[in-house]
């Protein structure tokens, strides 16, 4: 994204993989989004109130894929530490070497999947903190009232947006500690 405050114009490059699953239904929001605000005066240009609105969409949609993403790995770690707990409550003489083998890969797996979301949860907080300083000091080239009440809204979202990417990064941490957990009780018991 550029934008330049002499013509007011911003410019967006967006990038998304035709096999992604939520392709479409980005198309789809990014379409509503812009139809209605068509520039009468200028065919092909779209007028936004705000330069920020676009990118938030996109940051927004990428957010809402990790969060399912992030719903379906927690619902597997609750699964693993289902079978930790079983494999723990065996007497020694029970427990099959297979059986922590499987549970250590098993575990391995969801651990490379919750340190990717992390990093990935990690870049998104900077990626809006830097919206946000951006979004702050486009918001003081702002004179004209109407524009200024929208410049309020959109803070309000990036806002909404941080605070849900935090959210998103203490239960990605709550994971990992509960997968620590596990892997140490798996490891302890054979």
């Amino acid at each position: 994204m550029t934008h330049d405050l002499n013509t007011q114009s911003t410019t967006y490059v967006v990038v998304c993989g035709h096999s992604m699953e939520t392709n479409e239904t980005a198309k789809s929001r990014l379409a509503q989004m812009l139809r209605p605000q068509l520039n009468a005066a200028l065919p092909g240009v779209v007028s936004l109130p705000d330069p920020f609105l676009f990118h938030l969409i996109a940051v927004h949609e990428v957010f809402l894929v990790e969060l399912s993403a992030s719903s379906q790995l927690s619902v597997r770690l609750h699964d693993a530490l289902g079978k930790v707990n079983e494999y723990s409550q065996q007497s020694p003489n029970q427990r099959a070497r297979d059986d922590l083998e499987r549970l250590t890969i098993q575990l391995h797996d969801l651990s490379q999947h919750i340190d990717a979301m992390s990093f990935k949860a990690d870049i998104a907080e900077v990626l809006v903190r830097g919206i946000s300083d951006a979004h702050g000091r486009y918001g003081r080239t702002i004179a004209e009232d109407e524009r200024k009440d929208y410049l309020l809204k959109m803070t309000d979202v990036i806002n909404h947006l941080k605070t849900s990417i935090e959210t998103q990064t203490m239960r990605l941490n709550n994971c990992r500690s509960r997968r620590d957990t596990a892997t140490n009780l798996a490891s302890r018991k054979h």
